[in-house]
């Protein structure tokens, strides 16, 4: 037994240098950081000044901890390099995290949990993200970890989950409600309880306006629910798979995630209820809250995963059980040769038969670093000398082909991280190179561009606060206060969508109002001065002329 400890340590230990290693090449690969950045950045600056900022947006916990952080740092992307670092260290204490639980929940099958959680798309996305996700995603399993020991520390971490993000709240209710149930002390863990999730129901009653962009709550101004987001969570969870066979490895599935639900609470009832809780909860606020983001999969894929695998085992077990000749037949020399031949053929599919678009192929020297892995995940969940050939054979396929497909979608995730919100700085700088005292300009997301252009916010005007009117009384309207260029990005276009987070967008930004302007041709009263384009985006600046 000591040995075998010994073995899966070393093996914990090889899996931490792939995620490292892997994480590492996306690390600070873009042009501009995730938007919310630059409000998570205002307000460390502010704290940091020893000032208490006016208004927040968010629950302020990742605030408070980037300022002291990021003191540690010079120059101008001080916050930026702060949260960066802050990431990867929440990230290296999240996988550690993910293979206790899954050495509580499944010794043997702890590193292919481990594997399955760290080099999945959404895992590698928000570490590199400079934003809260990767941060309440380990007060989350921190909370866990502490109640599958039953220790009342988990208390404590859920609480601090709920003051990074909302979501941290429903991990105080799902192990609150499942120690209710299933525990003496009933008194206590409602004390307990009340008292862990207390203090975010204060912040979210007396938080102010928010800030830039104003307070989540006028999202409900114009209130759809977002129904679709369940489908959205499991594209999101499902994505990498070619979209030839979504259906088919979402069917499977949702099947074993259904069947380990059941599993699991059959093997340990109040582990399962909470998780079943927390799950359910996380839809729920995600389908009242009407923003889908690939971003929120990291906070909950590892639960998921967990029923997932339980369900695997499940399966396995029946099967095992009720057709012992299985193992007979897959040690014939015959299974093994068709076993060997698929395993060429697959690889040989993968090397000269890549994806279409240039952002999901996979570089071999990348493929080949993330092949160690599968080897790592196949020796702990394998002993060769107990299982026929073809079963390795077999299983090394399927996890060569899921660590493909998952490096193929976190490059296309990465590709489009890395130009998201690109034109923004390229309009900064355009700014910056022609800017001339009392100019303004109108652009979305001030912020972004006073930061890259190193010019005051007072210079610039958002869409928002544009009338709205036809072209020629909006340019009337910008002459008569002076406003010398207009910017049109990507970011603004105008196109139909069920996602109710894009229709808020363009219906509470003022994109509708500078709409005409996407065209990319000057118009009477604007004069195009400057087509900008990086990789995917766009940005056509124009002058507002004087005639």
């Amino acid at each position: 037994m000591k040995y075998r400890v010994l073995n899966q340590n070393i093996l914990f230990g090889m899996l931490l240098v792939v995620f490292m290693w892997h994480i590492g090449r996306f690390v600070n690969d873009f042009y501009v950081p995730e938007s919310d950045f630059f409000d998570f950045r205002a307000k460390a600056m502010a704290l940091r000044n020893g000032e208490w900022p006016e208004d927040f947006k968010r629950p302020p916990l990742y605030a408070l901890i980037l300022a002291p952080i990021s003191s540690l740092f010079q120059g101008v992307q001080r916050e930026l390099h702060a949260a960066e670092a802050l990431n990867v260290v929440a990230a290296v204490v999240s996988f550690w995290l993910i293979y206790a639980i899954g050495r509580h929940l499944f010794p043997r099958f702890a590193l292919v949990f481990l594997w399955a959680w760290a080099f999945h798309p959404s895992t590698v996305r928000m570490v590199v993200k400079p934003k809260s996700e990767i941060m309440v995603t380990v007060f989350i399993l921190a909370s866990i970890y502490f109640f599958l020991k039953e220790k009342r520390w988990a208390y404590f971490t859920a609480f601090l989950a709920s003051m990074v993000r909302y979501e941290g709240a429903l991990v105080i209710a799902a192990i609150g409600l499942a120690d209710f149930i299933y525990r003496p002390r009933k008194i206590r863990t409602l004390a307990t309880a009340f008292s862990a999730g207390i203090f975010i129901v204060l912040w979210t009653v007396l938080q102010s306006n928010g800030g830039d962009g104003g307070s989540y709550f006028s999202y409900f101004n114009e209130y759809k629910p977002n129904l679709q987001f369940f489908k959205f969570f499991w594209q999101g969870l499902l994505g990498f798979f070619p979209p030839q066979t979504f259906k088919l490895f979402f069917g499977c599935s949702f099947a074993l995630f259904v069947y380990g639900m059941i599993v699991h609470y059959r093997k340990e009832a109040r582990q399962a209820v909470a998780f079943m809780i927390l799950f359910a909860g996380f839809i729920l606020m995600h389908v009242v809250w009407p923003m889908p983001n690939f971003d929120y999969q990291v906070i909950i894929a590892w639960n998921v995963l967990i029923f997932i695998i339980f369900g695997a085992m499940g399966a396995g077990k029946y099967v095992y059980q009720h057709d012992a000749e299985v193992r007979r037949w897959l040690a014939k020399p015959g299974y093994l040769v068709i076993s060997f031949a698929l395993f060429i053929l697959v690889t040989a599919l993968l090397m000269f038969k890549p994806v279409s678009f240039p952002q999901y192929r996979v570089e071999w020297s990348t493929f080949l670093i993330l092949f160690a892995s599968i080897a790592i995940v196949l020796w702990s969940l394998l002993r060769v000398e107990e299982q026929p050939p073809v079963i390795f054979m077999m299983c090394a396929v399927f996890f060569m082909s899921i660590t493909y497909w998952m490096s193929s979608a976190t490059n296309g995730q990465q590709y489009d991280f890395r130009y998201s919100k690109a034109e923004f700085r390229m309009v900064a700088e355009w700014f910056a190179a022609h800017y001339e005292p009392g100019d303004q300009m109108v652009a979305e997301q001030p912020t972004i561009i006073s930061f890259y252009s190193a010019i005051a916010e007072d210079a610039f005007i958002k869409p928002t606060e544009l009338p709205d009117l036809d072209p020629p009384a909006l340019h009337e309207w910008l002459k008569n206060r002076h406003v010398t260029y207009i910017a049109w990005m990507s970011a603004n276009r105008i196109f139909a969508t069920d996602n109710a987070w894009f229709q808020w967008k363009m219906d509470n930004r003022g994109w509708k109002i500078i709409h005409f302007l996407g065209n990319g041709q000057s118009q009477p009263g604007f004069q195009l001065l400057q087509e900008i384009t990086v990789g995917p985006r766009k940005a056509y600046i124009y002058k507002i002329t004087s005639e």
